[in-house]
């Protein structure tokens, strides 16, 4: 048996379990912030509409790309309501807005 085949089953549970905690410490909760992007194509100004739409409570910021924006809201079907609005990805950020510029 060769020595690549030996390592791919352990290779293959590694990545697996590498993009899976990524996915859960990236998964954004209730009441936490989130950052929101966009299609690089968006304007900033359509993203902040897009966001106020889906219910965000507070906008805490713009991001360094127009389609970028921080928000929170304790509805709980937030991250539904972004994605019906076009966000291509809403992952949890900071608390502090370290992601902001």
């Amino acid at each position: 048996m060769a020595r690549g085949k030996v390592y791919l089953p352990a290779l293959l549970l590694l990545a697996f379990s590498v993009v899976w905690i990524g996915a859960l410490t990236a998964w954004p909760r209730a009441g936490s912030p989130v950052a929101v992007v966009y299609s690089p194509a968006t304007s900033g100004a359509a993203a902040f509409a897009g966001v106020v739409a889906a219910g965000a409570e507070s906008i805490l910021g713009i991001g360094a790309f127009p389609g970028i924006v921080v928000a929170r809201s304790a509805d709980p079907d937030f991250t539904e309501n972004l994605f019906r609005t076009g966000a291509w990805m809403v992952v949890r950020a900071p608390d502090k807005g370290e992601c902001l510029r």
